[in-house]
């Protein structure tokens, strides 16, 4: 399921309520930041459980992969792999840059998605991350 712009599908509410309040203890201010309008909302299902979701937002010449999330019960089954790479495949951002801030523990994931580390890590929501880029 795809939604563009608006405000996120309620599967993708209820993933990043889990993974990122509830798991990651980051503030709810933090995670619904105002930006939800500005973006293409992305949901993956497994027949009717919603497992990986993630947005994408225009910034500037390039766009931002953001809020990327998988339930607890569906990490390590390429869900995530699987929705990065349907989002990347859009011919909207064919010839594009598209960068994202990983957490640490996930830039090999990305890493892996060919996206390359750039610049020092930093704390973001309390949680260490690093800035990658990659040009489709």
């Amino acid at each position: 399921m795809i939604q563009e712009g608006g405000e996120a599908p309620e599967a993708a509410r209820l993933l990043r309520n889990r993974v990122f309040i509830e798991e990651q203890q980051v503030s709810e201010e933090e995670e619904y930041d105002g930006l939800d309008v500005q973006c293409s909302h992305y949901v993956l299902q497994k027949g009717e459980i919603p497992v990986a979701t993630a947005r994408i937002r225009p910034s500037g010449s390039t766009y931002k992969l953001e809020r990327m999330a998988v339930a607890a019960d569906w990490r390590m089954h390429g869900f995530g792999k699987k929705l990065v790479e349907h989002m990347l495949a859009e011919s909207r951002l064919s010839g594009k840059e598209v960068y994202l801030h990983a957490q640490l523990q996930a830039a090999g994931f990305y890493e892996k998605l060919g996206f390359i580390p750039e610049g020092p890590h930093f704390e973001e929501a309390a949680i260490m991350h690093v800035k990658m880029r990659r040009k489709l």
